[in-house]
């Protein structure tokens, strides 16, 4: 049984990727920081996919950044280990896009688990809307991500990456609960 500490810290070491990456620059050589990076994401890996919302779809995203992440270390192209935040960017964006597409939006997914019983027509159409609001958000955050692995400074991508996108995520998940707070009051929801 995996700990929960291991998991715990696994997790916040990949939400501080771009943090890593950016000191480890500071007092190491690329080649020492990209291999650590690989072995760090190929260990989230032995996580089953069960301990994910997500599924076995954040694994499929992290085999791809460890072969960016070798693929940078073997050709010493730093732009490719700095492509995790894109590549996770795409992946979430293609889960929640797929899931429209398929008529099971991710988000009635995740109410239907937490709320724990079916939901009402209202809450079905109000969480179709929160995917495609998800959807887009994580294609603009993958293109700005984009932008900063190539055009912008190391400083500049580890600032957006590693701190103003997890706050523009957290804005939105407050907003999204204000507002769906007020939607269920509106709707006598419980």
């Amino acid at each position: 049984m995996i700990s929960k500490v291991y998991k715990v810290l696994l997790s916040l070491s990949l939400v501080l990727y771009p943090i890593i990456f950016f000191i480890g620059l500071k007092y190491y050589d690329f080649s020492k920081v990209s291999i650590s990076l690989v072995v760090l994401v190929f260990l989230k890996l032995f996580i089953p996919a069960k301990y994910n919302l997500l599924g076995p779809y954040l694994n499929y995203a992290l085999v791809l950044v460890v072969g960016f992440n070798l693929l940078g270390y073997f050709l010493q192209e730093e732009s490719l280990v700095k492509l995790y935040p894109v590549i996770m960017n795409i992946s979430l964006l293609l889960v929640f896009a797929l899931s429209l597409y398929n008529k099971k939006p991710i988000i009635q997914d995740f109410a239907r688990r937490f709320e724990k019983r079916e939901l009402q027509p209202k809450e079905l159409n109000y969480t179709k809307n929160v995917t495609y609001y998800w959807t887009i958000f994580f294609f603009i955050n993958a293109l700005v991500s984009a932008y900063t692995v190539y055009f912008a400074s190391t400083d500049t991508w580890v600032l957006y990456n590693g701190l103003i996108s997890y706050i523009l995520i957290g804005v939105s998940f407050a907003v999204e609960y204000l507002i769906r707070i007020s939607f269920k009051k509106k709707w006598k929801i419980t």
